[in-house]
């Protein structure tokens, strides 16, 4: 058990650390629109947002098999210092070409884990600079709640979703040219990023007279649908479908659902986590809408994270690699949970508050408890914990 703990401890402390640092530039920034009676801000590359971004970077790259993906992207990095070779030799040109440039240059490989943290951090705090009361509960969210494993793994995808952050404006303003670029890039990351631009077309700025009901009815169809997807056999037999998304190499996966043996989740802890946070952030979204009113973002986060909830309960009953593109739109999951938590201790809903943010970030901690003590692995063998790197 204490060596679980050990391993368990640096979530804990990276969330709690981000979590002082956000919390006191918001305090700052208060103060002094307090004193200003002005609604001015601190300047988004304040110390505690550039230190932020800096513990983020380190927790990135001091993690040693932390993350199911870990090894791949490890083994490609050292095997490039090696020979010049790549294990794997269908990624993507953009991410190759960043990986050759650091691995070529002699650097360790917790740089290069450490660039890609670094670099999701700083697209998250600068895409939320006007939204720095979030910063606090971002950090915790983040590490403790139900998207950590998913950041740590998918690294390419995830990067991609962050970078999504700050070019939200551009997709709500349908932005053409902007957003055009951006996922011509995106895709030399990760090849399912031209998903996103599907996103230009989609209306971000929702009607305001929806009321809490008709988000709450789609919600509850798609997880009525998600429950026994048998619609999906016809899908799922489609190969051109997968090659069009660049999952083609997961199409073995879809077997079983052609045959319609469909993977049937099980009412656990993290599943009903899922679900409470799905429905918290949809229950008070109205309340939200109007205390946020003034916040030209917030309709749009909350679009992103609703339709990615919507999907990921559509699914949830398959194989996980059909909820893969729902990665996209987790980090905006994320953001309406900062939100939720802001929201409550704003109007001083105390209890509220405490309920909700333990039970979300209950989830890392619960991950983990089951990966050592229901699965049995080991804490030394489990990807899930954070590993530091043995020796530098």
């Amino acid at each position: 058990m204490m060596e679980f703990l050990i391993d368990f401890c640096p979530y804990v402390i990276a969330a709690l650390v981000l979590f002082a640092l956000g919390f006191n530039l918001s305090r700052r920034e208060n103060k002094m629109r307090q004193a200003t009676h002005a609604a001015v801000s601190l300047p988004w590359y304040s110390w505690e947002a550039i230190a932020s971004i800096l513990l983020i970077a380190l927790f990135s790259a001091l993690r040693y098999y932390t993350g199911n993906d870990y090894r791949m992207y490890l083994t490609n990095f050292q095997q490039l210092q090696a020979d010049g070779s790549l294990l794997r030799g269908n990624l993507e040109i953009g991410f190759v070409l960043v990986t050759k440039l650091i691995a070529l240059t002699g650097c360790h490989f917790s740089f290069y884990f450490g660039f890609w943290g670094a670099l999701q951090a700083f697209c998250l705090y600068y895409g939320l600079r006007h939204h720095k009361q979030l910063y606090c509960w971002i950090g915790l969210v983040l590490l403790l709640g139900p998207f950590c494993i998913n950041w740590l793994t998918y690294l390419r995808q995830w990067t991609i979703a962050i970078a999504f952050v700050p070019m939200v404006p551009y997709f709500a303003r349908r932005k053409f040219w902007p957003c055009l670029l951006f996922t011509l890039v995106a895709v030399t990351i990760h090849y399912s990023a031209w998903i996103l631009m599907l996103l230009y077309f989609v209306p971000l700025v929702l009607k305001a007279d929806r009321s809490r009901n008709f988000y709450l009815a789609i919600f509850a169809v798609c997880y009525l649908l998600g429950t026994y997807p048998v619609w999906l056999s016809p899908i799922a037999s489609s190969r051109w479908l997968f090659s069009l998304v660049g999952y083609d190499k997961y199409q073995c996966l879809f077997q079983p659902l052609i045959e319609e043996h469909f993977v049937f989740k099980g009412y656990g802890p993290l599943r009903l986590i899922y679900l409470f946070q799905s429905l918290l952030f949809i229950w008070y979204y109205p309340a939200m809408r109007e205390y946020y009113s003034r916040d030209k973002l917030f309709n749009a986060f909350f679009t992103l994270a609703f339709v990615g909830v919507c999907y990921q309960h559509l699914f949830i009953n398959t194989v996980y690699a059909l909820i893969r593109p729902a990665d996209y739109l987790f980090i905006f999951v994320v953001i309406m949970m900062a939100y939720v938590f802001d929201y409550f201790m704003a109007i001083k809903k105390k209890f509220m508050l405490c309920v909700s943010c333990l039970v979300i970030c209950s989830f890392t901690f619960i991950s983990c408890y089951k990966e050592v003590y229901f699965l049995c692995k080991p804490a030394a063998e489990c990807n899930l914990l954070y590993h530091f790197i043995p020796q530098l």
